[in-house]
């Protein structure tokens, strides 16, 4: 699933919410996460810059796993 978080809440909550990127202002970083039914994040990764992908191998071994 894909999130949108127009007021950043989730960015926060999540601990990806950086306080200024070149001038945009506040900002989600790049990120991902799998969190299993229960609730529980399983993975998580936030790149470097907002250029760089997450790691979609690790992405896939994860999701593999709560199968």
């Amino acid at each position: 699933t894909l999130v949108s978080d127009l007021n950043k809440s989730a960015a926060a909550d999540y601990g990806v919410l950086l306080d200024d990127l070149m001038g945009f202002g506040s900002v989600s970083a790049r990120a991902a996460f799998v969190i299993d039914k229960d609730g529980v994040v399983q993975y998580s990764e936030q790149t470097p810059t907002p250029k760089d992908l997450p790691n979609f191998d690790a992405i896939k071994e994860t999701l593999g796993n709560l199968q």
